[in-house]
């Protein structure tokens, strides 16, 4: 039985050496440690802000009254088994995610900058702060979309990536069930030409970061179980429905959909599928994301088994 339907696949190999390359090198290149602790002692505090900002519970009001207004299932409960197993994601892989993407990409910036300048561009220099930011977020949502392609097209990626499809129940926190090495390639690919363009264009990424920090609820809403194509503002943002069909289980909808928050590359690149249904979502390897056992334990074992499911042979 297929893991999932896919339309094609990239070859792996080149790809694979070249990031073992670049992961030893830059490991290679982590001469502070103390660094470390430093990032786990203020760890708290960064998952402490957003928890008690108040408008986190203002979008998650919202998101509970859509789903319950307009559900895309309406059996599905929202607080549910798959929402209760993506919310201990949060909790117990967050953290861990945020340390290992934070040194690698710190370490990434490093390496550039010591031993590979003649690499960087110095590109942006001199050019307005509001076009640098514009220019950051037009350019970081499409790397968004490149590397979610990637994900899906290469292989050896796709067996992390298939842990955030293995939800058969989309909910408000999918958005959070990511396997870190998926996130790992994810951040590497969305930063990595920042680090190549240099100059004020790479300054101004925690810019665009921050103005676009509104945009973060966005992958939330249209993971979470609501029915809504939003008329003309579908032409120029992700959906509930269109986010759907991308998590969708049937095979004529395999990769389509790979847009975070702009929907236009999915249309320029041709990956767009416009179908106006709500399929059921999730992948066929029942190894990944079955057990809907709630109980503490169970979700632990859950969540191990979805960590270490990458590095089984694929099911034949």
């Amino acid at each position: 039985m297929p893991e999932k339907p896919q339309s094609s696949r990239l070859p792996v190999d080149t790809l694979t050496i070249a990031a073992l390359l670049l992961c030893a090198a830059a490991f290679a290149h982590l001469r502070q440690p103390q660094q470390l602790v430093e990032l786990v002692q203020r760890l708290p505090g960064t998952i402490e802000r957003p928890l008690l900002a108040p408008v986190t519970y203002l979008a998650l009001l919202l998101i509970l009254v859509a789903e319950r207004v307009a559900p895309a299932v309406p059996r599905q409960r929202s607080l549910n088994a798959g929402a209760l197993q993506d919310l201990a994601y949060f909790f117990l892989l967050t953290p861990a995610a945020i340390i290992l993407v934070f040194i690698w990409l710190r370490e990434l910036d490093e390496l550039f900058r010591t031993h590979l300048w003649f690499l960087v561009l110095d590109v942006g220099d001199g050019l307005p702060w509001v076009l640098l930011v514009v220019l950051s977020v037009l350019i970081g949502d499409f790397l968004a979309w490149f590397h979610h392609w990637l994900r899906h097209k290469v292989p050896l990626f796709w067996k992390f990536h298939a842990v955030h499809h293995a939800q058969r129940e989309l909910n408000a926190f999918t958005d959070a069930r990511f396997h870190p090495l998926d996130l790992l390639v994810a951040q590497t690919v969305a930063f990595l030409p920042f680090f190549v363009l240099g100059g004020q264009l790479k300054d101004r990424v925690g810019d665009a970061a921050l103005i676009a920090l509104f945009l973060t609820w966005l992958p939330r809403f249209y993971h979470a179980n609501v029915r809504g194509r939003f008329g003309p503002l579908r032409y120029v943002f992700v959906t509930p429905q269109s986010h759907r069909v991308h998590h969708s289980a049937l095979p004529e909808h395999a990769d389509r959909n790979f847009g975070v928050i702009f929907s236009v590359w999915d249309r320029l690149f041709r990956t767009h599928c416009d179908a106006d249904v709500y399929p059921p979502t999730g992948v066929e390897d029942p190894r990944v994301g079955a057990d809907q056992n709630v109980a503490p334990l169970a979700v632990v074992r859950s969540i191990w088994a979805d960590m270490v499911y990458p590095f089984r042979r694929t099911q034949r």
